[in-house]
């Protein structure tokens, strides 16, 4: 796949599997904006990927700082949320209430609040529409990290956020 000239947005890029997405656009020849929430882990994860990344620090819990981010760095052309805590990676028979609630905040909260300040338009035109990746996975066996995941991750398709 050739993605030159585009660019894609990887929203939790920091981490094990966001950088993993990045990776792969960067070797497709995507441009690559990757966020985190510590300034020195964005930086060398940007590092990592070469002179087509970037690297930014954003608070998902923060649609105010979400909407600066996005207003700050302009057009792109795929947006990729790779959000949340560990906690979802519990066999779910170990999850209690407070697993669900953090969860639902650091994934479903954040994805929303992500996708509002990234002003994914359902009104626009098909060719004006962006894709948009998500990783929301719940699984008893893997955890993030193990190698088994990523090519699940990898494999996924756009969702039409504007059909």
């Amino acid at each position: 796949m050739d993605l030159q000239k585009q660019t894609a947005v990887i929203v939790g890029g920091t981490g094990d599997i966001g950088h993993a997405t990045a990776k792969l656009f960067v070797k497709a020849g995507a441009r690559v904006i990757i966020t985190g929430r510590q300034r020195e882990r964005a930086a060398a994860r940007a590092q990592l990927l070469g002179p087509l990344a970037r690297g930014h620090v954003v608070s998902p819990a923060d649609e105010a700082d979400l909407r600066h981010f996005f207003g700050e760095i302009g057009t792109f052309d795929h947006l990729v949320l790779t959000l949340g805590t560990q906690s979802i990676t519990l066999p779910f028979a170990q999850l209690n209430d407070g697993h669900m609630r953090d969860a639902m905040d650091s994934k479903y909260m954040a994805y929303t609040r992500t996708l509002r300040a990234a002003r994914i338009d359902p009104e626009a035109t098909r060719s004006d529409r962006r894709s948009a990746y998500t990783s929301i996975l719940l699984n008893d066996r893997h955890h993030v990290g193990d190698a088994e995941w990523l090519p699940t991750i990898l494999k996924l398709r756009p969702t039409r956020l504007s059909d």
